[in-house]
């Protein structure tokens, strides 16, 4: 909701596709744990030459920390516990349920980046939101840290996360989303081994077109008979 004008919200009531995409982002999340552990990009053949022995890692007993656990973070979470990851969890609003099987509650932010081997973005860009991954947040981060972002940009510093990656307490980066969006020509991010740079395309699956139609006739349906809509955009919060 962050790049639609305030004059949209003074109308009819506005609801949104939440949930829609979270199964295929939670793929794209692994694909990026997965990449770094088993340091694909290394061990690349593009010769016969470059043919040697590599150890690789595993996400069995790594740490995931997940800022923002709604629907992506708990698509995310139930993938990772799978692979045998240690979970922790950290979200704005308040937990009216405990947290599911496998995954920790944690309070502070910073908590969460002191103890990850990987960290997930996944939470709304709001006013509070807004660069909250600044250089003094960074400054938590576990040594060698890997982040993924794959919910706004303008959540990161990027200066800071540059900054991180050049002194190597940010081990790797995975920007799915990035601010402005594309990143200008020449930027820094470009062409780094320790960052992967996708065009925001993480949320795209083979249907999650259908999966937005249905939500959406689902929603309309509601409407024409009076009854309240599903995940009602809540000005005050922000998403």
């Amino acid at each position: 909701m962050d790049f639609y004008p305030e004059w949209l919200l003074d109308g009819p009531p506005v609801a949104l596709a939440r949930g829609v995409s979270a199964a295929d982002i939670a793929e794209y999340v692994m694909l990026a744990i997965l990449r770094v552990e088993k340091h694909l990009d290394q061990i690349t053949l593009r010769s016969r030459a470059a043919w040697t022995r590599h150890d690789i890692g595993s996400a069995a007993g790594r740490v995931l920390g997940i800022i923002g656990f709604g629907a992506v973070g708990h698509q995310v979470a139930r993938r990772a516990r799978v692979f045998d990851m240690q979970v922790l969890a950290c979200r704005q609003s308040a937990w009216i349920e405990p947290p599911p099987s496998g995954v920790r509650a944690v309070a502070d932010v910073r908590d969460i980046l002191a103890q990850s081997d990987h960290l997930l973005l996944s939470l709304p860009l709001t006013s509070r939101t807004r660069h909250m991954m600044d250089a003094d947040m960074l400054a938590h981060a576990r040594p060698g840290l890997h982040i993924i972002n794959v919910s706004r940009g303008g959540v990161m510093d990027h200066a800071a996360l540059l900054a991180g990656l050049r002194s190597g307490r940010i081990g790797h980066a995975t920007l799915d989303v990035t601010d402005p969006e594309p990143l200008p020509a020449g930027s820094p991010l470009y062409g780094r081994e320790d960052v992967l740079l996708t065009p925001h395309v993480a949320a795209n699956g083979r249907d999650t077109q259908h999966r937005f139609i249905r939500k959406f006739i689902e929603n309309i349906d509601l409407f024409c008979k009076g009854h309240p809509l599903l995940d009602v955009y809540d000005r005050h919060r922000g998403y």
